[in-house]
């Protein structure tokens, strides 16, 4: 345990096509961790890094037994129940960030497809994670295209929001109360994105400073699972 890691839950949203995965890849292969948990049930992360993914328990445990990054593909252990593999992935990355002595990061794409708004709409996990993350040494990178089906208990742990342009009056209305000007979120250009520290009230434009990769465009369609086979 570390009572002295700082707290660092970053959310990042925005309409389709804005720029949202690319940020979120370049952010998760900078990030100072030494293991990195990625729930990749469309392979997005992988795909685009080159990466094996871990399809059942066996190759969960191998992957963050010899690799950085564990990379869980889904579909084969809980066929059409992402919400289910969100809560069994979760509770894996809380077992095992007890017993790992560093920094992890645990990493979720299109957050509002495996979440629900209200009681319930999180699982135990995950709402393990978020009250004692910061003791465990794990931080949170999430995405969400619809902000507004955030669960507001999500909502209200992160301390990084950064917006790429919404145009939804609801999801203006939750960033306009985390202190962003709605009609400078409803402006942003593509790849042009809004960073909020909420912690320091810290709010900043940043312009178009990434554009789509061609890395590992080629799906091989790798496992750890395949390749112990």
């Amino acid at each position: 345990m570390n009572f002295d890691h700082p707290n660092r839950k970053v959310l990042i949203t925005g309409k389709s096509g804005t720029g949202k995965t690319t940020l979120w890849r370049k952010i998760i292969r900078e990030w100072p961790a030494k293991k990195v948990f990625v729930f990749d049930p469309e392979r997005q992360f992988a795909q685009r890094e080159g990466l094996k993914v871990a399809m059942t328990v066996e190759a969960l445990n191998y992957a963050t037994a010899r690799e950085r990054f564990v990379v869980f593909d889904p579909t084969s252990m809980f066929p059409g129940d992402r919400s289910e593999a969100f809560a069994f992935f979760s509770r894996f990355v809380l077992l095992q960030s007890r017993s790992l002595s560093c920094v992890k990061l645990y990493a979720v794409d299109e957050l509002q497809g495996v979440q629900t708004t209200g009681n319930g709409g999180v699982p135990q996990a995950f709402k393990e994670i978020g009250d004692e993350g910061r003791r465990q040494q794990i931080d949170l990178v999430l995405v969400a295209q619809r902000l507004n089906t955030v669960n507001d208990a999500i909502r209200a742990q992160v301390n990084r929001v950064i917006t790429f342009q919404h145009t939804d009056p609801r999801a203006l209305v939750i960033l306009s109360e985390m202190g962003m000007q709605p009609e400078s979120v409803s402006s942003l250009g593509r790849f042009e994105y809004i960073d909020a520290d909420l912690d320091t009230g810290t709010i900043k434009r940043v312009a178009k400073n990434h554009a789509p990769d061609t890395k590992g465009k080629t799906d091989s369609r790798k496992s750890i699972d395949r390749e112990k086979a």
